[in-house]
C-alpha cells in the first residue's frame, strides 16, 4: 500500500454491533436488580432477623460502594483484555455471592448478609457494569448518550420487574418462600444470564468505522476528547475530572438517598393505598431507566454539559419541593417521585459519555471507574442519611434540604465545568 492510499476499514456485519447491544441489555438489566434492594428489608427486620434499618441497609451501602471501587481494576482488565473476560469474571462473582447469600437464615448471619450480598456481591456488580458501556461507547461513536442510556436503561428497569416479582415470591400469602429459596434461585438465574451477555460483548476491530446510515437523524458527529485518549493518571492531573467527580457525586447521593426513603415516603400521602404506594416504587424505576434514555438522547442533540445543567435545575427543584408535594396527594407525590427517578437515571447515562467526551474511549474502562467512586461514595452517604432518618424518627424534610443544596451547587460546578473543557480544547488543538 502506498503513503498516498487510505487505509481500508474492517469489515464487520451490521449485526455485529447490535449483538454487543443485546448483550449489554441482558448483563445490565440483571445487575439492576440490586435497585429492588427494599424488598428485603421488611423480612430481615422483622422475625427471626429483627434487624435494623440501617444493619440491613449496611449490605446495599457495600454493594455499592465495593462495586464502583472494583470498577477500577475492572475497567483496567477491559482496556487491556477486551469486555468480555472481566464480564464473565462479574457472572461468576455474582454466582458466588447469591449462593452464599442464600445460607443467610437468622440474626447471627448478619456478617455474612454484608461480606456475601454486600462485597461479594458488588464485586461482581463491578466487573460486570463496566464493559458494555465501555464497548458501546466504541461502536456507537455518533450516538454515544443514546446507546449508553439504552444500555444503562437495563440497570433502571431490572428493579420495575424485580421488585414486585421477589415481593410476590416471599410473601407469604402468595409465594410464601424464604429468602434462601429466593438467593438459590436468583444466583443460577443472574449467573447464567450475565455469562450469556458477557459472551456477546466485543471490542470493534481496530479501525472500525460506524456505517453513515446507521447515524441517527439529526445526531450530531462524535466529538473530539477535550484532552486526547488521556490514561487514569493524566485524568487525575486535570479539574475536570474533579468537577464530574463533585457533580456526579451530589446527584448520585440525593437519587439514592431518594430510593431509600421511598416506601416510607408514600405511606403517609394523603389518599395513598398499599397498592398504590407499591405502584410509586414503580414508577420510580421506570422513571430511572426513562430518564437514562431520554437524557442520553437529549445530550447527543442538545450537547452533554448543557443536558446535565438543565438535569441538576430540574432535580434541585425535585428536592426542595419533595415535602411540599408529598403532603398535597397521590398526583404530585408521583410527579416528584418520577422526576426524581428520571434525573437520577439521565446521570448513569450522561456521566460515562461525559468522561469519554472530556479523555477518549481508549482508557474509557479505567477512567470511568475512577469517576464512578463518586457514585460509590453517594451510595453509602445517601441511603445511610435515609436509614438513619428512618431509625430516628426524624423529618424527611431535613434530608431533601441537604440533597436540594447539593444538587444546587451542581448547577454551578457544571457552568465552571464548560469553561475548563472549553480550555482544554483550546489548548489541545
Amino acid at each position: 500500500m502506498s503513503a498516498t492510499e487510505t487505509p481500508v476499514p474492517p469489515a464487520v456485519r451490521p449485526t455485529d454491533r447490535w449483538l454487543v447491544l443485546v448483550g449489554a441489555l441482558l448483563i445490565q438489566t440483571i445487575l439492576g436488580t440490586v435497585y429492588g434492594f427494599s424488598v428485603f428489608v421488611k423480612p430481615l427486620t422483622a422475625a427471626p432477623f429483627g434487624w435494623t434499618n440501617s444493619e440491613v441497609q449496611w449490605a446495599f451501602n457495600l454493594a455499592l460502594l465495593v462495586f464502583a471501587l472494583t470498577m477500577i481494576p475492572a475497567g483496567r482488565l477491559q482496556d487491556k483484555r477486551g469486555p468480555r473476560l472481566p464480564a464473565l469474571i462479574g457472572a461468576g462473582l455474582l454466582f458466588v455471592a447469591y449462593l452464599l447469600t442464600s445460607r443467610v437464615d437468622g440474626p447471627e448471619d448478619k456478617v455474612l448478609w454484608w461480606l456475601s450480598y454486600g462485597v461479594l456481591g458488588g464485586a461482581g456488580i463491578g466487573f460486570a457494569y463496566v464493559c458494555p458501556i465501555a464497548a458501546l461507547a466504541k461502536w456507537f461513536p455518533d450516538i454515544k448518550g443514546l446507546i449508553t442510556g439504552i444500555a444503562v436503561a437495563g440497570f433502571g428497569g431490572g428493579a420495575a420487574v424485580f421488585g414486585p416479582s421477589v415481593s410476590d415470591y416471599l410473601n407469604p400469602d402468595k409465594g410464601g418462600h424464604t429468602l434462601s429459596e429466593f438467593f438459590l434461585v436468583h444466583a443460577i438465574g443472574a449467573g447464567i444470564a450475565v455469562l450469556i451477555g458477557a459472551l456477546l460483548l466485543r471490542n470493534p476491530p481496530a479501525g472500525y468505522r460506524v456505517p453513515s446510515k446507521a447515524a441517527a437523524p439529526g445526531a450530531a458527529a462524535a466529538p473530539k476528547p477535550a484532552t486526547a485518549d488521556a490514561d487514569w493518571s493524566g485524568m487525575l492531573r486535570t479539574s475536570l475530572f474533579y468537577l464530574i467527580w463533585l457533580m456526579f457525586f451530589a446527584n448520585a447521593m440525593a437519587g439514592l438517598m431518594t430510593i431509600g426513603l421511598v416506601k416510607s415516603l408514600v405511606k403517609d400521602v394523603p389518599g395513598m393505598s398499599e397498592d398504590l404506594a407499591k405502584t410509586a416504587i414503580t414508577v420510580l424505576s421506570l422513571a430511572n431507566a426513562g430518564g437514562r434514555i431520554m437524557w442520553g438522547a437529549v445530550s447527543d442533540r442538545l450537547g452533554r454539559l448543557n443536558t446535565l445543567t438543565v438535569m441538576f435545575v430540574l432535580q434541585t427543584f425535585a428536592m426542595l419541593f419533595m415535602k411540599t408535594g408529598l403532603d398535597l396527594g397521590v398526583a404530585p407525590a408521583y410527579l416528584l417521585i418520577a422526576l426524581v427517578g428520571l434525573n437520577f437515571g439521565g446521570n448513569l447515562a450522561l456521566f460515562p459519555a461525559a468522561t469519554a467526551d472530556a479523555f477518549g474511549t481508549k482508557n474509557l474502562g479505567m477512567n470511568y471507574g475512577f469517576v464512578f467512586t463518586a457514585y460509590g461514595i453517594g451510595g453509602v452517604v445517601g441511603p445511610q442519611m435515609a436509614a438513619m432518618i428512618k431509625d430516628r424518627g426524624l423529618p424527611f424534610g431535613l434530608a431533601f434540604l441537604i440533597a436540594g443544596i447539593c444538587v444546587a451547587v451542581t448547577i454551578v460546578l457544571s457552568l465552571v465545568y464548560k469553561q475548563q473543557a472549553a480550555k482544554a480544547k483550546a489548548a489541545a488543538a
